[in-house]
């Protein structure tokens, strides 16, 4: 069986995130933002808060 490894969401993406993240919203309304599921972009908020934007 083959894994699809492509990145589904480019780093554009989840760039706005972070600005959105950093203005206050949370997952929910960035993920509306950004027609982004909200799962993902709340993986990307848990890996925000963990690690920061680097």
């Amino acid at each position: 069986m083959r894994v699809d490894l492509r990145v589904k969401h480019g780093i554009e993406a989840r760039k706005a995130a972070i600005g959105l993240f950093e203005r206050g919203h949370g997952y929910k309304s960035a993920a509306k933002a950004l027609s982004v599921p909200r799962g993902t972009v709340r993986q990307w908020l848990c890996v925000y808060r963990s690690f920061g934007s680097e």
